[in-house]
């Protein structure tokens, strides 16, 4: 998703996107994971997102 970091909704939307895995499949019996998916998505591409990942600041190599 060209982000800087991996947050703790990229971890959330990769575990929901393995339909294959039964923690994916527990969540499957309390909501609806495609429209989890669409909203995450929706989220994580809007201005409001991405409004508070410019500023971040990443230390160098030398500390």
């Amino acid at each position: 998703m060209s982000h800087g970091y991996v947050g703790v909704e990229h971890l959330f939307l990769a575990i929901i996107r393995d339909r294959d895995a039964v923690r994916t499949q527990v969540l499957a019996t309390m909501a609806d994971l495609d429209a989890v998916e669409s909203a995450l998505l929706s989220l994580m591409n809007s201005d409001c997102y991405q409004i508070g990942t410019r500023n971040i600041v990443m230390p160098d190599d030398n500390g």
